[in-house]
Parts: structure tokens; sequence; C-alpha cells
């Protein structure tokens, strides 16, 4: 913090405002410096896979004020531009590093949006389109019609969500933004909320885009295009690289269900097994393909029934 207040005058001059710390000092290195003569965002991403895999750098956790060891959520890179971040994106991604973009997709998630309008509930209470919003995205799930009809009765949304984030009103303004948002996370519930989502939805809040890009894209986005690796005559085994590892994980175990249980997939993962190729990957494939398609399509999945085409 000492480093950062003597560098903002020399930066910004009389315009620069001290920063005072908001947590206990750790008792690690404040800063690590890598001098490189160009930009190579594969070494900055090695380093940060060593930093996170020595486990000796720790953080203070921001809700239980307690010292943990960094995680890949902890981390992040600042670039000029959105094509440089993308470079360390990827170098990032090639060592399985969990990679997140800031982009404004990204308020596509209604985890997101929930999250969002709470948060401006309890620095507002009469702000009645937060509550609406909060009531019908969040956990109380309270169905849009009835909720407008409410409002156009003159009636409150009732809910313990809604009075918590109320009460949070008059202690808010003496805490910080970080504080405020772990409150209002911890009084509505939204935390454990969308630890419960099933796959499907917790694939939804990570991946807005799916309904809006290409098969080929939603299967590169998830990690699951097969990258072939071939130089002139020789051809080597294809692999898959990068894309965001918490939709993998969503996808994990729908796709052993899937495997199991669906007529279709099921064939062709006893085909791929048989051939010798990775059938986990390919159905996980599938099923965001599949997901991706239905949402463009605005409808639902429906079973195919087999039809027997036996004379008796």
């Amino acid at each position: 913090m000492d480093f950062v207040n003597a560098l903002g005058p020399r930066l910004f001059g009389q315009d620069y405002l001290p920063l005072a710390p908001v947590r206990k000092p750790g008792s690690g290195p404040a800063m690590e410096v890598i001098q490189l003569k160009k930009s190579h965002p594969h070494h900055v991403a090695e380093r940060i896979h060593a930093l996170l895999h020595e486990g000796k750098v720790a953080v203070r956790d921001r809700e239980s004020e307690a010292l943990r060891p960094a995680e890949p959520r902890d981390v992040a890179v600042l670039c000029l531009t959105h094509k440089n971040c993308a470079k360390y994106a990827e170098a990032l991604r090639a060592l399985e590093l969990p990679v997140r973009l800031a982009e404004s997709d990204r308020w596509a998630s209604p985890v997101v949006q929930a999250a969002t309008f709470a948060l401006r509930l309890a620095t507002d209470p009469r702000d009645r389109h937060a509550a609406l919003c909060v009531a019908t995205l969040g956990p109380m799930a309270l169905p849009l019609d009835k909720a407008l009809r409410l409002l156009a009765r003159g009636e409150e949304l009732a809910a313990p969500e809604l009075d918590a984030l109320a009460s949070l009103h008059a202690a808010g303004c003496g805490m910080t933004i970080e504080r405020l948002r772990g409150e209002v996370l911890r009084v509505t519930g939204l935390r454990a909320w969308c630890d419960r989502l099933d796959y499907p939805a917790q694939m939804r809040a990570t991946m807005p885009e799916l309904g809006t890009i290409e098969n080929k894209q939603a299967a590169s986005l998830a990690g699951l295009a097969p990258i072939a690796r071939q130089s002139s005559q020789w051809k080597g085994k294809s692999f898959i690289r990068g894309g965001r590892a918490n939709v993998r994980q969503a996808l994990y175990m729908p796709a052993l269900v899937a495997a199991r249980f669906n007529a279709d997939l099921k064939a062709k993962y006893q085909q791929l097994t048989a051939a010798g190729k990775p059938a986990k990957i390919a159905i996980m494939r599938k099923l965001v393909v599949t997901a991706n398609a239905l949402l463009k399509a605005d409808r639902c999945w429906q079973q195919s029934i087999a039809c027997s085409s036996r004379i008796l």
C-alpha cells in the first residue's frame, strides 16, 4: 500500500487520493517483478501456475477474513487491450488454469443479474424494480406474472430475503463494498442457491453465450473442441486444450449419466470406446452442442423413441 501511495502522485498528480488498507497485512512479499524484454504471456502464465501450486502464497479470504492458500480466482491479469488479455488467457488455459475474461456478456447470467439487483435493493429499499428482479430471478423463483400482479395492486413482495436486504440499508452505510457484497450474498442465500443449481443451470450461468453462437464456437469455449496435431504427412493424436474448466466440470456427471441411459449417446459412447477414442469428451461435447442448438431454436429437448421394424 505504501508503494502504491508513493507511485500514485507521480502518475496522477494532485488528483490522486491516497489509499487506506481495509484488511490486515499479510506476512509474505507484497510484490514480485518479472522483467521481460517483450511480452511473453506463457512466461507469466508459468509463474502464476507455479505460485498457485507451490502453496506458499496465502491470501486473506474476503468472507471469513482467514488466511488460506491462493486460488486461481484470486489472480487478476490486467492488460491494455482485449487482444492482449486473450493471449494471456490462452496461455493460462494451456496450463489448465480456469480463466474468465471480463466481458459484457456476463450480464446474461441470471445468477449475476440476481446478485446485482440484490445489491441495488440493499442500497435503496424503495427500488421496486430491483425487488421484482431479485424475487423472480433469485432463490425465491417467484413467477413473474404473480409478482407483477402484486405490484399492480400496490402490494409488497413479501419474502424473508427481501426483508433481510432492506435491513442491510441502515447498516450498509458504514460498510465497504466488499463487506456489503458478502452480507448480501449471505442474507439472500445466493451463494448456496448457486451451488445447489443443477448442472445445466450452472453451465448456463458460466457460459451465457449459449444460444447465440455456432456449435463449433460453443465446443471451443467449453474447451471440448479437438485440436489436431499434424505436420506435413505426420499426424499425431488430437487433444483438447483451454476453454472453461468449470463448464467441463458441470458437464462431466451429466455425460456419464447420458452415456449410460440415453440410447443414442450410449451407442455412440460404446462405439468410440471400442475404437480407443476419448468417448467421455465426445459425449460432453455433444451435450454442450445440443444445449446451444436448443437454446438458439428456443425449444425443449425431446427424447427420440426408437421404433422397431421387426416383422412378426
